[in-house]
This record gives C-alpha cells, structure tokens and sequence, in this order.
C-alpha cells in the first residue's frame, strides 16, 4: 500500500504543480511534507523511493511521511486512506513490468490453451479408412498414424466405399447418364473405382467420374 500512496502523491503532484520533472516534484512533496508534520524528508530521498517503487520494490515510508503524504492526497491517515480505497477505485491495477511475472503469464496462457486443443481434438469424431470402407474411431496417434485420422464425416461413413473385383455387370452409371462410380489411375497403371465422388482415402487425389472410354480400356466391355 504505500507504494501505491507515493505513486499517488507523485501523481497529485504533477497536476498541481504542472510539471513532470521528478526533482522539481519530489521538491515539491519534500516541502508538503515539512509543511505538514513539521518534519523534514528529503527530496532526494523521495526520489530513491519512487525508484523502488517503478521497479515493482516494496517500500515502507516513515511514519511522519506516511500521514503528511495521506492528508495531502486528502485523507485524515493511511487508516482514512485504506476505508477511502475500499470503497472507491482510486488505486490503478498496478502494470505487469516484472519479467519473472510475464513468464509465469504466458505460460499459464499457454497451459490453458494446451487443454483446449486438447479437449477439442478429444471431442471431435475421427474416422480411418479400412480396406474399402471408413470406420469411426477415437484420436489415437499410438494406434493409427496422423495422416491415417480424418474428420468424421457421416456421408463418408455410408456411402463411400472401394469396389471390389469391378467387371462389366458393375453399374456405372445411373438412369439419367450421370456417373455413379468414380475412379482413380494407380501408379502400376491399375483402375480403382469407388461408389462415390470426393478425395482417394490414402493418397489424396481428386477421383474422376468414370467414362465408357475408361469402362471400355480397362474392363473390355462391349
């Protein structure tokens, strides 16, 4: 509490004097003090003091000083100024200018936000893909790789399979001509055909929409 009733006396200072020069107001404060106790504190002294107090260091004023600087700010004693404060806001949140105290906050911001990934990634769905199909499961990463984890995706789940052993009894195509089936070239220069369009599950490429020229090359159908 006293560094903030100095902080205060300083600030005080600095409207009634008008000005922002540090010995000129600790002059000032030296001769208010005086003034009112009839006790002499030095304005070098009081400079020292608000030194301590910008680098965040306790300090205790004399009890002389204490009261002179409390009836200056308008109080009866610090006992006036401790009920004063309780019931106003006068006393600013003091700056966080200790480095020490930095580190502490930015690692608890990162702690805090280290949990909310964390939860977030616990709670989301998640799907690998399984021989010819996707499959819901939980985020392991001891358990499946990272890239193997997918968003869950309900339409995936249902309706997005590899098919098996594709001849020409496959339908490929649907009643008004559109495809039905997808496919992607494989890099021996073999045909994989899925039931529905979107990204193949291990390499990432875009499927395409299958065509009577690719039906016709790679299954033979007349």
């Amino acid at each position: 509490m006293h560094n903030d009733i100095l902080e205060l006396a300083f600030n005080k200072a600095k409207k009634d004097t008008g000005t922002e020069t540090i010995t000129r107001l600790s002059t000032y404060l030296s001769d208010k003090i005086q003034e009112i106790s009839n006790e002499p504190f030095g304005e070098r002294r009081l400079r020292d003091l608000l030194r301590k107090v910008k680098a965040e260091e306790p300090i205790e004023l004399r009890p002389h000083v204490l009261k002179s600087l409390c009836q200056y700010l308008g109080y009866t004693d610090y006992e006036g100024y401790i009920k004063g404060v309780s019931k106003t806001t006068q006393v600013k949140p003091r700056k966080l200018t200790n480095k020490r105290t930095w580190i502490v906050v930015v690692f608890f911001i990162l702690g805090a936000l280290s949990i909310i990934i964390y939860q977030s990634v616990t709670k989301q769905r998640w799907m690998v893909w399984v021989e010819d199909h996707y499959e819901e499961v939980d985020f392991d990463t001891k358990k499946y790789e990272l890239k193997q984890l997918k968003l869950y995706k309900e339409e995936r789940i249902l309706r997005f399979k590899l098919i098996k052993n594709p001849n020409c009894n496959t339908t490929f195509f649907n009643e008004d001509g559109s495809p039905k089936v997808w496919y992607h070239k494989t890099k021996n220069g073999n045909v994989e055909l899925f039931t529905s369009h979107g990204l193949h599950p291990k390499t990432g490429n875009t499927l395409r929409p299958i065509s009577t020229y690719m039906i016709n090359k790679y299954f033979s159908c007349p």
